[in-house]
């Protein structure tokens, strides 16, 4: 989603700012595998700036973007939270105040369709042309912003998940979700038990772990 974004905008000559988790050599390796080039200088070609998110000093990345935040006309959110930083250790990624500070009439659109996570002013709508206005700046937060490209969306979204439609058919028990990380990750319910951790957590509903619930679906 984010690498999408990127490309669209900067093809269309935006001067773009990018936080990422590690650094320009692991964003061009993965730029170069998803739009099928290589060896190509994503950053350098395009004047991007990039700026690298700290997980271990999380507040010093907030205060990069805080202050890049009223130079910035468009804001997009591609980043879903990770487990390694929770609330407790970083509320929000952009809290009010920050977003205060942005022009009037500039534009936050969360993609991840999360309510008040990673910003604090954002929350999710299923309307795919919704859009309302917090601290004089308009949020565009659709659950479902990849129907507005649904042949694009579908192609990717079948290139990303047909290995693992593969590998699920060549199989002969639920065994294989838990052989295979990416797979298990991936699950959220299993025999009417929620299996992702961060999703029970953001409900505030019951989670059983996958491997238990797939070997005691009944308990």
């Amino acid at each position: 989603m984010g690498l999408s974004a990127f490309k669209y905008l900067s093809d269309l000559g935006v001067a773009l700012t990018v936080v990422v988790t590690r650094n320009s050599e692991d964003f061009n390796g993965r730029a170069n595998a998803r739009f099928g080039t290589e060896g190509v200088d994503y950053i350098a070609a395009t004047r991007t700036k990039l700026l690298v998110m700290d997980n271990n000093d999380p507040s010093r990345t907030r205060d990069i973007i805080a202050a890049a935040l009223p130079k910035t006309d468009i804001l997009l959110n591609c980043a879903v939270r990770r487990s390694d930083l929770p609330k407790h250790r970083m509320e929000y990624l952009i809290d009010r105040a920050m977003v205060r500070a942005m022009r009037t009439s500039s534009i936050i659109c969360d993609c991840t369709a999360c309510d008040r996570d990673m910003i604090e002013t954002c929350t999710s709508s299923a309307f795919l042309y919704h859009s309302y206005r917090e601290e004089g700046v308009v949020h565009y937060n659709c659950d479902h912003i990849p129907s507005i490209v649904a042949h694009t969306a579908t192609q990717l979204l079948t290139e990303s998940t047909f290995a693992y439609i593969r590998y699920i058919t060549n199989s002969k028990s639920l065994q294989a979700f838990l052989e295979n990380e990416d797979l298990r990750n991936g699950v959220c319910c299993c025999g009417g038990h929620l299996t992702h951790a961060l999703s029970a957590e953001k409900k505030g509903l019951p989670y059983r772990r996958l491997n238990e619930a797939i070997l005691d679906p009944c308990s």
